[in-house]
């Protein structure tokens, strides 16, 4: 009965909170129905407990063995996308060698880390999408590099303005910089995807492909985009309306290839202020 003592006892989700409904609602029906059909005396009590109690326990662990299988193949996929972001960076690194240019053995292992999608985890749907249209590495890297990194920003931002909420009950000072930033990761994303119309056969089916493509990826991205706006929004009924109030239109902008997110990380600082958390640019 471990699997059934556990989601009562150490999960606290909203989902795993759900799944506790549903399966108390599982153990009272199957009790309801034995009731019904055998005798009410107490050792047929006994026994349907017992029984109602195995039910549920066996629901909760197929159930928990279908979500672990769930989350190891999301796992696995996230780790072909991290492979590809990988790859990209090493090539790099054999144009920078070939060209005669140094970069030592730490600026290397920096630059690794630096691309790791990092936050890319916090939404499965976007995982399983970007895994879906993986193939399309193969006719441009640079852009699906830059779908990758773009994308994971635009969940960095997020996380962070989430975990600095939880941490202090407030958004981050520049938390309307970190939006806006947010909306023109997305336009930069949606037009490193548009831009694989370039690359790919030249095939009406392709091109009609590539336009599905985009409006799935507006969707997904879009709900993040979203939920940012709604942070900011929160943010001004705490804090009010004043001289450096920025009102966000989540209208996205132009693409403009020097505000993209490039490969060679920029070196930034965020001074000593604790409020203000870095713009991803």
């Amino acid at each position: 009965m471990d699997d059934l003592v556990n989601l009562f006892i150490k999960e606290h989700g909203i989902y795993q909170q759900n799944f506790q409904v549903h399966t108390l609602l599982l153990f009272i029906v199957i009790i309801i129905i034995f009731t019904k059909v055998f005798s009410t005396k107490s050792i047929m009590i006994i026994i349907v407990v017992a029984f109602a109690l195995y039910i549920s326990n066996l629901y909760v662990k197929v159930n928990n063995s279908q979500i672990n299988d769930i989350n190891k193949d999301t796992f696995d996929k996230l780790e072909e996308l991290q492979n590809k972001i990988y790859e990209f960076v090493q090539f790099k690194l054999k144009l920078i060698s070939v060209s005669n240019q140094t970069i030592t053995p730490d600026d290397e292992i920096k630059l690794f880390e630096k691309n790791k999608l990092d936050s890319l985890y916090i939404d499965s749907n976007l995982i399983l999408f970007l895994h879906s249209i993986i193939q399309l590495n193969d006719y441009n890297p640079n852009e699906f590099y830059m779908l990758l990194k773009g994308t994971n920003n635009i969940l960095k931002i997020k996380n962070d303005i989430e975990k600095f909420y939880i941490a202090n009950n407030d958004y981050p000072e520049n938390i309307n910089e970190m939006v806006e930033t947010a909306i023109q990761l997305k336009a930069n994303c949606m037009n490193n995807l548009q831009n694989f119309i370039y690359t790919i056969p030249k095939m009406k089916i392709m091109n009609t492909y590539i336009d599905s493509l985009l409006e799935n990826y507006n969707i997904l991205i879009s709900r993040n985009i979203k939920q940012l706006y709604n942070y900011h929004r929160d943010n001004i009924r705490k804090h009010g309306v004043n001289t450096r109030t920025t009102f966000i239109n989540l209208n996205t902008k132009n693409y403009d290839v020097l505000s993209n997110h490039p490969i060679i990380p920029s070196k930034f600082t965020n001074g000593n202020n604790a409020h203000l958390v870095d713009l991803y640019v």
